[in-house]
């Protein structure tokens, strides 16, 4: 790999009550830094692999938006976890726009 990075949020939508300590909800600064991520390797042309611990939501929120942006998804199954992809797609303005 060209290069790792590492993001650590659960896999809980924004109504969620009890967090272990020391883990938390996608933060506003995460989703910037994921989406600045997505945006310039895409302008790169550099290829980009998403995991999470199943593979499903919290990736699969990276991997749907990063298809909106323009990559080309190529995965089996994905189930994008609501809260990740609404944090990820206020970056880029969609979200609000696409409910005004």
């Amino acid at each position: 790999f060209y290069d790792i990075k590492q993001f650590n949020f659960l896999d809980l939508n924004e109504d969620a009550k009890d967090t272990p300590s020391g883990i938390h909800l996608i933060t506003q600064e995460q989703a910037k830094q994921i989406m600045s991520i997505l945006e310039t390797a895409l302008k790169s042309d550099i290829d980009v692999t998403v995991h999470c611990t199943a593979g499903l939501c919290r990736s699969g929120a990276v991997a749907e938006v990063g298809e909106m942006i323009g990559y080309n998804y190529i995965g089996l199954t994905k189930q994008p976890n609501s809260y990740v992809k609404k944090m990820l797609l206020k970056q880029i303005d969609y979200y609000d726009n696409m409910f005004k």
